[in-house]
């Protein structure tokens, strides 16, 4: 079989083919969102270790390939210096991304307590209406006038005084 030979950097027609069969393939994949990059993170225990290293640079360049090899920004790092001299308290650490949880309603717990209560008494105000309502049907049947005022004793003959 005889080799071709192509100046290099280049492919041959059935590679190229395939090769940009592959990168569609790639595009089409990210543009469907089948791929998205992660952002990255980094702990207090990394930020604290970049600084360090960064105050220890001292040679021309030192600073630039230790952000090279670490794959940040230069802003990123004064935004770290920022925060490690505010000094406050979880200042390095990641944020947490996404919606934030909704603070809790301090009247949430009484309105509960209060609905609680009003199905309680319902039920009792439905309880003492059955009572009354058993009581004047019986008063009733026996006989006995309901419509005396209060206070004062029926008199056995129903009239009153």
């Amino acid at each position: 079989m005889m080799m071709r030979h192509l100046p290099p950097g280049s492919l041959d027609p059935q590679a190229r083919k395939d090769h940009l069969a592959h990168a569609h393939a790639l595009h089409t994949d990210r543009c469907r969102g089948g791929w998205r990059p992660r952002r990255r993170t980094f702990t207090a225990r990394d930020k604290l270790r970049i600084l360090a290293a960064t105050d220890r640079a001292a040679e021309t360049g030192g600073i630039g390939a230790i952000l090279r090899r670490e794959g940040i920004y230069s802003s990123t790092l004064c935004d770290w210096r920022r925060q490690r001299d505010a000094a406050a308290s979880g200042a390095l650490t990641p944020a947490k991304r996404g919606p934030k949880p909704a603070e809790p309603n301090p009247l949430l717990a009484e309105v509960a307590l209060l609905q609680r209560s009003n199905a309680r008494l319902t039920r009792c105000l439905a309880r003492a209406e059955a009572i009354i309502e058993v009581q004047k049907n019986l008063a009733d049947l026996l006989g006995i006038p309901l419509d005396t005022p209060l206070g004062t004793p029926p008199t056995p003959n129903g009239d009153g005084p």
